[in-house]
């Protein structure tokens, strides 16, 4: 088929990427209408007017990641079926993650509108897990039967196995990823002070909201190392060297309800990971098979499952190799599309 994508090609917003590869390596054509401008609005003016010349030669219209502006318009503007690959609320993100917006404010009330729009108008809206699905259902009250589950994967072109990239001499935990609540950076900074007497260091990669506060928190602790935001290339180097990968463990609503980038990413390394134990993550993953589950918001958890990763090779071995066949069967571009492929042949029917 001839998918119109409309998207933004910032070379942070890997999962716009992902979901191209997936179409390119399932023989679709994409037509690309994208922009990597700084601001907000001039990329979407520049994506819909890119729509309006390129829409009439395609079968599918998928509006990619940040689209919620743009779904009601573009519509409007076509009768071609119109695919939303959400990724994520504005609403839950600003206002219940990263309570950066006040809940009460009028900007709250035009993100969560915004997210009702664009679900709403959207023939179907793509997003990672049932648990996710359901935060829309039950939040937007838009009927369950428009939303499709789609894994959000990893770009396996860059992260692979490097089996001949000898590990960091000392045990070593990372974790890339934003600074902000969901993530729970501060869980691993207390798990890093509990093992401080342990032959392990801590390598965090990162940038943004909590960066400056969780510096802070980490005073005095000589095990961790805080490395600043990698370019997406410097990453899959960065997980192989490390024996362990870090998920997320914030005590936040949105952290039940999805599998973050970077637990992709470090199952695509074949590395072992570490995550928050939630109905998400058990959505496509098993404790003691392909992970190790940590509570929520528990350092003391999370240093346990560090420790026993740490004394335990053959586990470390185990779960590296079950959770890299768990990402090449279910998370890789060509699976995804696959799975999209059918979507959309069921919305063509």
């Amino acid at each position: 088929m001839k998918v119109c994508f409309l998207y933004c090609n910032c070379k942070f917003y890997i999962k716009n990427k992902i979901i191209k590869q997936a179409l390119e390596q399932n023989g679709h054509e994409v037509i690309c209408c994208s922009s990597s401008h700084n601001s907000g609005i001039v990329r979407n003016i520049s994506k819909f007017v890119q729509f309006l010349y390129k829409k009439k030669d395609s079968d599918i219209i998928l509006v990619g990641f940040v689209g919620h502006p743009l779904v009601r318009i573009v519509k409007f503007f076509t009768q071609k079926p119109v695919i939303f690959d959400a990724y994520m609320s504005m609403y839950n993100t600003l206002v219940e993650n990263k309570k950066t917006v006040k809940k009460d404010s009028v900007k709250a009330k035009v993100l969560k509108f915004l997210d009702k729009q664009s679900v709403q108008h959207a023939d179907v809206t793509l997003l990672d897990t049932n648990e996710h699905i359901n935060y829309f259902v039950n939040t937007f009250q838009v009927p369950k039967e428009k939303f499709k589950r789609l894994y959000i994967g990893a770009l396996d072109s860059l992260f692979t196995p490097l089996p001949n990239i000898k590990k960091e001499d000392k045990f070593t935990v990372e974790f890339h990823g934003a600074f902000i609540p969901l993530q729970g950076v501060e869980v691993i900074i207390e798990a890093a002070r509990i093992l401080k007497e342990e032959d392990i260091q801590f390598k965090i990669a990162g940038d943004g909201q909590l960066f400056s506060n969780m510096k802070l928190r980490a005073t005095g602790l000589t095990n961790i190392t805080f490395l600043g935001s990698l370019q997406p290339d410097e990453i899959p180097l960065f997980i192989s060297r490390s024996h362990v990968g870090l998920g997320i463990f914030g005590d936040t609503p949105k952290t039940h309800r999805v599998i973050p980038n970077k637990a992709y990413e470090v199952l695509a390394m074949q590395v072992p990971l570490i995550t928050a134990d939630t109905k998400a993550a058990r959505e496509l993953l098993t404790d003691n098979h392909d992970v190790l589950f940590s509570k929520i918001n528990d350092p003391q958890s999370l240093a346990k499952s560090i420790l026993t990763l740490k004394n335990n090779s053959s586990l470390r071995q185990k779960l590296a190799e079950n959770g890299y066949i768990t990402f090449k069967k279910n998370a890789t571009p060509k699976v995804l599309g696959e799975q999209l492929s059918i979507i959309m042949k069921d919305l063509k029917k």
